[in-house]
């Protein structure tokens, strides 16, 4: 893609540079529909030329075409106005780089799999609810912030975080009860706060500077959940 970062490279950049302004990719000169394309599938890499349709004002369900493309290796779909649930499918395709920020997507995420080692997924801006799916963790970056998760970080993404295999794990903004992530490597960017998690998790580095609006949710928003 013009003007953008090659995704593979961008599961390696440094934590420092996870928490600036967190902007989707340029938009592409190449939209492909979703649901066919007049290219060969062979030259592409993964059978597929990367779609990316961020920033059209897009709206609608992507569930059914989304199943489909299961050579899928690269999808933009961030900026837009879709709606519905992601399809559990699409985690267990071989895809690298998954950016769905700043749409509507709702519901929980029941992933068919695991993530492919290194990928990068960005789920941000959304109201997807539910509790934080385990088949994440096989991820090295993972933004679920500004959503309306609830329950417990699994231990599995957790074992990452503190291992330094997720390079980025952005979970501001949710109602979380339970962040045990205890410490990180310098080369990795955790952010945890406004949750509802008590008291708050003491792993904020590299949260973003707009994203801050206090270390914990007030009790008020929490609904009787318990950290």
């Amino acid at each position: 893609m013009a003007g953008s970062s090659r995704w593979p490279s961008g599961t390696r950049e440094p934590a420092r540079r996870a928490s600036r302004a967190h902007s989707p990719l340029p938009r592409s000169r190449v939209s492909p529909r979703l649901a066919r394309s007049r290219s060969s599938p062979a030259a592409y890499p993964g059978g597929y030329p990367p779609p990316s349709l961020a920033g059209n004002r897009l709206s609608g369900r992507v569930g059914g075409v989304l199943r489909r493309l299961t050579r899928l290796s690269f999808l933009d779909l961030g900026g837009n106005w879709f709606s519905g649930e992601v399809p559990g499918e699409v985690f267990s395709f071989r895809i690298g780089y998954l950016q769905l920020r700043k749409n509507a997507f709702s519901g929980e995420l029941r992933p068919a799999g695991w993530l492919p080692s290194g990928a990068t997924v960005d789920l941000s801006h959304n109201a997807l609810s539910g509790r934080v799916p385990a088949e994440l963790a096989s991820a090295a970056a993972v933004y679920l912030n500004g959503n309306k998760f609830a329950g417990a970080v699994p231990a599995e993404i957790v074992a990452a975080a503190e291992g330094g295999r997720m390079r980025v794990l952005f979970l501001q903004d949710n109602f979380l009860t339970g962040i045990s992530v205890r410490g990180v490597p310098s080369s990795a960017a955790v952010c945890a706060h406004w949750n509802c998690v008590a008291p708050p998790p003491t792993v904020v580095a590299a949260c973003p500077a707009k994203g801050g609006r206090g270390r914990r949710r007030p009790p008020a928003q929490c609904g009787g959940r318990r950290g």
